[in-house]
């Protein structure tokens, strides 16, 4: 059963919107993880291949595909990725766009001005998970995926 949508919305690109309601803890979508990046072939990336990439391990990628492409970063997010499985925060109601915080379980340097309009906006996303306000960490733990966690024990014992 389709339970998503990807619409063009003004000013954003493509969004992914829900179909139905979600409840806390439930499934979104499985995310496919098949187009892995190699070294064969990140050369032949465009900048564009490069801003739709997620981690499945520690600086491991594969190409995101839609509809997760398309999922915007919120600074409020109502779902997390965890192990390629998108699930649901919070209840998600049918008609609401679907996004996630980019900076979950991330290791890059990167930053971008955000855009998110939540009252909780951080105005500027960075791409590694310490670079969050502790608070944020604390309350983030338990969406970490399971590479991260175990990444993150070995710098702590260093």
């Amino acid at each position: 059963m389709k339970c998503i949508f990807i619409k063009k919305t003004d000013g954003k690109g493509f969004d992914v919107f829900a179909l139905r309601d979600f409840r806390k803890g439930e499934i979104i979508l499985r995310m496919d993880r098949s187009d892995i990046i190699t070294k064969k072939n990140e050369s032949k990336m465009s900048k564009d291949d490069w801003n739709h990439v997620n981690f499945y391990g520690y600086k491991k990628y594969f190409r995101l595909k839609p509809p997760e492409k398309f999922i915007n970063h919120s600074c409020d997010p109502n779902s997390y990725d965890k192990n390629g499985i998108l699930y649901a925060i919070r209840k998600i109601k049918k008609g609401r766009e679907i996004t996630y915080d980019y900076s979950i379980n991330g290791v890059e340097n990167w930053k971008m001005v955000c855009k998110c309009g939540s009252k909780k906006c951080r105005k500027i996303v960075r791409g590694k998970f310490s670079s969050m306000p502790a608070k944020l960490q604390i309350k983030y733990r338990p969406y970490l995926e399971d590479w991260f966690i175990e990444k993150e024990k070995g710098s702590a014992r260093r």
